[in-house]
C-alpha cells in the first residue's frame, strides 16, 4: 500500500522537493554581488563566497557482515554513521547540500564528488569580475570566489580557489604567518 502525502506524491519525493524550494532556490539568490550590497560578505575572508564543510551523523551498526558494514564506520567518530557536505554563505542559508554518504568517505571525497557544484557556484558573473577582490589565490583563480574550508580539505587550494588553515606536520611546529 502507497501512502501518500496531502500533496498527493509520494513521501519519498519529498525531501527532494524540499532540497530544491529551501536550498536550490536560496542559493541561486546568494551572488558575492548580493552578498556585498546587503553588507554580508564574511569580515574576516571578503573573497570568500561561502563555507564548506562535512556533518557526520551517528546511526545504529548497520545490519550485514563486518565488510558490509565497516564503509559505515567513520574512524574519526568511532561510531557508524553517515555524512553530508553542506555549503553555506555568511547569513547562515545553505546553498547546497549533498546526499548521504556512508561514514568512511573522507571529506575531500565528498568535495570531489560534487565539484562541479562548486566550480560553477564560485565562478565570477560578469558583473562580479569588476568588484574588489585583493583575497589569497588572486593569481592563481583570477575568475573565482574562494571557499572556506577545514583541515579536511587540505590539497583542495592546488585545483581550487579554497582558503584552507595549516596544517601542522606530525612532529612539527606552524610558524606564525601559519597561524
Amino acid at each position: 500500500m502507497l501512502i501518500l502525502s496531502r500533496s498527493g506524491s509520494p513521501p519519498s519525493s519529498r525531501p527532494s522537493m524540499t532540497k530544491s524550494k529551501y536550498i536550490d532556490n536560496v542559493g541561486a539568490k546568494w551572488t558575492m554581488e548580493h552578498l556585498t550590497s546587503t553588507g554580508q560578505r564574511f569580515a574576516n575572508f571578503p573573497a570568500a563566497l561561502y563555507a564548506v564543510d562535512v556533518t557526520f551523523q551517528k546511526t545504529n551498526a548497520p545490519a550485514g557482515t563486518f565488510s558490509e558494514k565497516k564503509m559505515y564506520y567513520s574512524k574519526k567518530h568511532g561510531h557508524y554513521g553517515l555524512k553530508v557536505e553542506a555549503s553555506v554563505v555568511p547569513t547562515g542559508f545553505a546553498i547546497n547540500v549533498t546526499a548521504a554518504v556512508p561514514g568512511s568517505v573522507a571529506d575531500i571525497s565528498i568535495f570531489e564528488a560534487n565539484e562541479a557544484f562548486h566550480a560553477d557556484k564560485m565562478r565570477k558573473t560578469d558583473a562580479e569580475r569588476d568588484m574588489p577582490d585583493a583575497g589569497p589565490m588572486l593569481d592563481e583563480y583570477p575568475n573565482d570566489w574562494a571557499i572556506l574550508a577545514d583541515k579536511g580539505y587540505q590539497g583542495l587550494h592546488r585545483r581550487m580557489r579554497a582558503i584552507t588553515p595549516a596544517k601542522r606536520a606530525p612532529g612539527g611546529l606552524l610558524t606564525m604567518s601559519d597561524m
